[in-house]
């Protein structure tokens, strides 16, 4: 995909600027020099036509120039993915490093150890050769080299258990706090759901002339992450067109309605339904 610098942009919309100012003038022109067949326009309508021609001009320059700032937006946080997707790159490239370089210290060291043990043979063969009260003496010592080995396996095993069960220990106090942590959360999502439905309630006001006691409606709310109301329609129905249309404009007046902090829980808020009943409102 092309990538525009910020100058690209302001030249965009500089040009798209100076077009928009050539149809104001021919737009004026238009409004202004009429056809001698036809009746001269008051003053009031050609003060009304420029006034009607501006406004669209403000509003397309208003249209354009959110379009650019959201491209920039775009370009911003392309470049900072960008950036970030390099920093990781990097730290990859030199945590393998790290590896490689440990692997090597580790077969040097693997390497003069073979080359330790092979020494330790020879010197072994050439000493049970020499005589059999040596051959007696490494035989007892390497039974007694088994022994300590298998002591130290069974001390290795007893580790082992004892590192499992401090494990299973931390995971399960690391379970207790995640519920923890989701019955916050859920508790934060009940008390956010009650801010809204006391604010909807608030702004309900109950159309004259018709009983709506008791009558209840289920209204699906999209918001924007300010609190914004974008839509609020009523997807049961009430069975009475007067309370059903009362209450959207309830939910409508509330906005923008109370957002939480936490990004979790106002994400449960972003699209919500609930039910709107006469008897809370009232």
């Amino acid at each position: 995909m092309k990538k525009y610098t910020q100058s690209t942009y302001f030249i965009i919309a500089l040009c798209l600027h100076i077009l928009l100012a050539i149809l104001l003038f021919l737009s004026l022109e238009r409004t202004i020099f009429v056809s001698e067949d036809k009746p001269a326009l008051s003053q009031k309508e050609i003060i009304n036509a420029v006034v009607i021609n501006k406004n669209d001009l403000q509003k397309e320059v208003a249209r354009l120039e959110a379009v650019e700032a959201q491209k920039r937006i775009h370009e911003e946080e392309k470049k900072q993915k960008l950036a970030l997707e390099e920093k990781e790159a990097k730290d990859k490239i030199i945590k393998a490093q790290e590896l490689a370089a440990e692997l090597e210290k580790k077969n040097e060291v693997l390497k003069l150890a073979q080359q330790q043990e092979q020494k330790k043979l020879e010197e072994k063969q050439q000493q049970q050769k020499a005589a059999a009260q040596a051959a007696k003496e490494k035989a007892k010592a390497k039974a007694e080299a088994e022994a300590k080995a298998a002591q130290a396996a069974k001390e290795q095993k007893k580790a082992e258990k004892e590192a499992q069960e401090a494990q299973e220990a931390l995971e399960a106090q690391e379970a207790q706090r995640q519920q923890a942590l989701q019955r916050q959360k859920q508790d934060e999502v009940t008390r956010h759901a009650q801010l809204i439905r006391s604010r909807i309630n608030e702004n309900w006001r109950k159309p004259l002339g018709f009983d709506l006691t008791g009558l209840k409606c289920k209204i699906d709310v999209k918001l924007l992450p300010t609190g914004e109301v974008l839509t609020a329609s009523v997807i049961v129905s009430s069975g009475s067109v007067e309370f059903d249309r009362s209450a959207e404009l309830a939910v409508r007046k509330a906005s923008p309605l109370p957002m939480p902090e936490d990004p979790f829980v106002a994400n449960a808020f972003r699209q919500f339904d609930f039910t709107f009943s006469s008897l809370e409102a009232a």
